[in-house]
């Protein structure tokens, strides 16, 4: 394998270039020096619940924590959470994950898990769903999951924000949201792709 070594690499737009540091190994692993990179990932960051929820419609509200596996490694700020709404860290176009881990010792005709959007910081509307369905066919609890996503051009972090929802088409109430401390259920992926 070569290697191609450099000293400057030239902005795209014709605005300067950036100085590559000389020391091997740490060459624009900061999200300060890739901010300036055409197409560079800035933020990466994934959340999700600590415990389990049960019940009825809900949206996902408490006991959130971001994802603090040792093999998880966060880029750049990542998003701050208060009572299930996200803030993002900069303004950008964001791809928002949402995966929904339910059981039920029971059956229900349709799960929906929905992702819900702000451009108001007031009046959320659902942009992006995922649908499952559980049956029970003994005694046993029923496991299934779901997954959603949506890309979100967030052109005012104090406006633009998100929370996460759970809705049972026929009003049951006895489904388990599914979270965890140690490995994810139902977890939530933020990443921004590039500016607005």
């Amino acid at each position: 394998m070569s290697e191609i070594l450099v000293n400057t690499i030239k902005k795209a737009d014709g605005t300067g270039s950036i100085t590559v540091p000389a020391d091997t190994g740490t060459v624009l692993t900061t999200a300060s020096s890739l901010s300036s990179v055409p197409g560079a990932v800035t933020e990466v960051d994934m959340w999700r619940p600590s415990t389990d929820y049960t019940g009825g419609a809900t949206d996902l509200t408490a006991n959130w924590e971001r994802v603090d596996d040792s093999e998880f490694s966060l880029i750049g700020t990542g998003m701050t959470e208060s009572s299930g709404i996200f803030t993002f860290p900069q303004t950008g176009k964001y791809k928002v994950d949402f995966h929904l881990a339910m059981s039920l010792n029971g059956s229900c005709r349709g799960l929906f898990g929905r992702i819900f959007l702000t451009t108001d910081n007031s009046t959320y509307f659902s942009k992006s769903f995922g649908r499952a369905y559980i049956s029970r066919v003994n005694t046993n609890v029923t496991h299934t999951s779901l997954f959603t996503s949506y890309i979100f051009d967030v052109t005012n972090t104090t406006t633009h924000k998100v929370k996460f929802n759970y809705l049972p088409d026929d009003g049951e109430t006895g489904v388990t949201i599914r979270g965890g401390t140690s490995q994810n259920s139902t977890f939530v992926t933020f990443i921004r792709l590039g500016d607005t």
